[in-house]
């Protein structure tokens, strides 16, 4: 069995899975030059075809990553989106729609806004995927039944062949299957994943239990990576692209800086058992940040902000590991780059073993699509026994490089 898997959203990606083995994962911005570039990864997939031999008459599934996305994504505004764009997205749109109950248009606001290059999918005219405020589901099911449509076409295939996989699932099963071989031998493997936010879900638990994969339901909203993102821009970085720039400045935060700052953000959100439960005094978190924090240092912030974020993982984790009775995890996810967060989970008693893959943003969602996918065919027992991803994030970037010296893009 020959699947593509596709990532249609931020850090668009695709890649080719055979019989289990994944043969190549590229990303768009590679080819494309665009940083975290979103939309359909057109050349990504031309370049595998290219690259393996390969075309679309032998691929028997296409498996999409996230099920529903809204049109701004599709428009490469996390991309393209300056510090003042991200910036007039909270003070005007957001905080109209959150503090006045005013639906503002999304073009009303950015008016002039326009990709920088050329997108995978034809944007222009298309109602169904205009730029809007209140990213509602009907939208969504409209943008999604165009996705389809369209890969069709491109693909020349069968709309039947075409299957979208939830977001938090595609996390999941990337994040394990990088480790499989490593953990069949663990009875219980809790698989948690965390990120700003994909199918409308911040976060995800799933159990693996003698062979057998199992969601835990959940109830509540994550906004730990929407705090940490929001604080990014708080002090002037791109929340999409800087937002590792915080964790390394934190450690140069003291303690009289930072014990201010942590306080409001422990404050505003806590963990109890497997979910998070928001302060009601925050209603945004943006404008409820900078009301709160406009009298302390950066530095301070910054480093208060990391120990927030470390404080509720280790909670959550803990409850977690004492809930179903494992200190082996898998960690994937935006929140999941975070690796000062990672080494202190890492060393704590309860965590014999911390997994977190290389890439574990939306990158690799198309790895995490094809192994859903094989996953809804045969089973997760079967899928467990076949499935092949290479540990070593370098060999994918030796493909690329290959295919790189092939277009004679570089020397």
């Amino acid at each position: 069995m020959i699947i593509l898997g596709i990532n249609d959203t931020h850090d668009a990606s695709a890649c080719l899975v055979k019989d289990g083995k994944l043969i190549i994962a590229v990303e768009e911005e590679r080819f494309r030059r665009v940083k975290k570039i979103s939309s359909f990864p057109k050349k990504s997939i031309e370049n595998i075809f290219k690259f393996t031999g390969y075309s679309s008459k032998d691929i028997d599934i296409v498996a999409v990553g996230t099920k529903l996305l809204n049109g701004a994504l599709l428009w490469n505004t996390v991309a393209d989106f300056k510090i003042e764009d991200w910036k007039k997205l909270q003070e005007v749109l957001f905080y109209d729609l959150i503090y006045k109950k005013k639906k503002l248009k999304f073009r009303k606001v950015f008016k002039n806004f326009k990709p920088s290059v050329k997108l995978g999918y034809p944007l222009k005219g298309n109602v169904d995927i205009e730029l809007n405020s209140t990213f509602k589901g009907q939208d969504s099911e409209k943008i999604k039944i165009f996705r389809k449509k369209y890969i069709s076409k491109f693909l020349k295939i069968d709309e039947n062949k075409i299957h979208f996989y939830d977001h938090h699932l595609c996390h999941s099963l990337y994040g394990y299957f990088v480790f499989s071989k490593d953990l069949k031998n663990k009875k219980k493997v809790a698989i948690v994943t965390m990120d700003g936010g994909g199918d409308k879900r911040y976060y995800s638990i799933n159990i693996i239990n003698n062979n057998k994969l199992k969601l835990i339901p959940t109830k509540s909203k994550s906004l730990i990576g929407q705090i940490y993102e929001s604080t990014t821009l708080l002090l002037g970085m791109n929340p999409a692209k800087h937002s590792y720039k915080i964790m390394g400045l934190a450690p140069y935060a003291s303690e009289y800086h930072k014990s201010g700052p942590r306080k409001i953000f422990l404050d505003s959100f806590k963990v109890k058992g497997l979910n998070f439960y928001r302060s009601k005094k925050m209603k945004d978190y943006y404008t409820y940040f900078k009301k709160k924090l406009n009298i302390y240092r950066f530095d301070g912030i910054a480093g208060g902000v990391q120990d927030f974020l470390e404080k509720r993982l280790s909670e959550w984790f803990d409850n977690i590991s004492k809930k179903f009775n494992t200190k082996n995890f898998v960690f994937s996810g935006g929140v999941a780059n975070n690796v000062k967060a990672n080494k202190l989970l890492f060393q704590k008693k309860n965590i014999d073993k911390l997994y977190v893959p290389p890439g574990p943003g939306d990158e690799s969602l198309s790895i995490g699509a094809a192994y859903a996918s094989i996953v809804d065919t045969i089973g997760f027992k079967k899928t467990n026994d076949i499935a092949k991803i290479p540990k070593n994030a370098y060999w994918v970037c030796l493909l690329i490089k290959k295919i790189f010296y092939s277009l004679k893009i570089i020397q």
